[in-house]
């Protein structure tokens, strides 16, 4: 029974969390075959920006969840809580430590509305910014795991349709009806979860890569060049080796051949954040 009190309809998004953990990735995905040695900085970055996001999805899912705590509620996911975690509060924390001098990568996983269930795959993945080849394996990856999540939610409620709806609030359930959209079965300390594992799993891809490179790759293909402390922050800037052209103009080389030396990028949060979830 899906309890109207506040609770958490989605009881069984634990074990969904698990099916998506436990089933394999792509093979290509899982050896990120399309990263190679020039690829290491973009690689470098997608890691300090997984951490960030994941440290950030982490702490909301705990505020949460203290939150329900002391309210006695549960706070269910909604589009509003959705951009407020994505768009202000982790962004902060991945603009904190991103580099600036390289390439994006963004994808997404797209939830139908029901008549275009009619003529398109459920679930399915769209890289919306390829960046390299590289990275749009590394984002696949991500949202390979919302999509076993998404086909888990979605074939939990072809099992009782009528019933779950019968049993939300009015608000999620309409999402769910007339959006097609299961996240709204999801309190929102689930959704913030749910991402969490999602860059967790690009962090551990990306660390089996990274020991790889490491054996193949020469010395210098770690060597980052960076011409201006507002590519990476004044930290790297300035613990970084200064060089200098044949003309004279000076630039910088930080190294980033061992993931735990942590030459991640790091700027302050804003003074006056917008994330409201504190």
């Amino acid at each position: 029974m899906i309890p109207r009190n506040g609770a958490s309809p989605m009881r069984a998004a634990v074990a969904a969390f698990a099916l998506a953990a436990a089933c394999p990735l792509p093979a290509a995905a899982q050896d990120l075959s399309s990263c190679n040695c020039d690829d290491v900085r973009e690689i470098r970055d997608r890691w300090c920006s997984a951490r960030a996001a994941r440290a950030e999805y982490s702490r909301i899912a705990d505020f949460l969840k203290n939150e329900r705590g002391r309210s006695g509620s549960t706070r269910m996911f909604s589009n509003e809580d959705k951009r407020m975690i994505n768009q202000k509060c982790v962004q902060e924390a991945i603009n904190s430590a991103s580099d600036r001098g390289v390439v994006k990568a963004t994808a997404v996983t797209h939830e139908n509305h029901p008549i275009e269930s009619l003529t398109k795959d459920e679930c399915r993945i769209e890289v919306t910014r390829e960046g390299t080849a590289c990275l749009k394996q590394i984002v696949q990856a991500h949202e390979g795991v919302h999509r076993q999540a998404c086909l888990w939610r979605n074939e939990f409620v072809k099992k009782g349709y009528a019933g779950i709806l019968s049993q939300m609030e009015i608000s999620s359930a309409l999402g769910l009806h007339f959006l097609g959209d299961t996240k709204y079965l999801m309190s929102s300390s689930e959704f913030a979860f749910e991402e969490a594992v999602s860059y967790a799993t690009e962090m551990q891809m990306i660390a089996d890569k990274w020991k790889e490179l490491q054996q193949r790759c020469v010395s210098k293909a770690f060597d980052a060049e960076i011409d201006n402390p507002g590519t990476v922050g004044d930290g790297l800037w300035n613990n970084a080796s200064v060089v200098r052209d044949a003309s004279g103009k000076e630039s910088r080389i930080y190294r980033m051949y061992d993931l735990s030396a942590d030459p991640c990028p790091s700027r302050p949060r804003p003074a006056k954040s917008e994330c409201t979830l504190r």
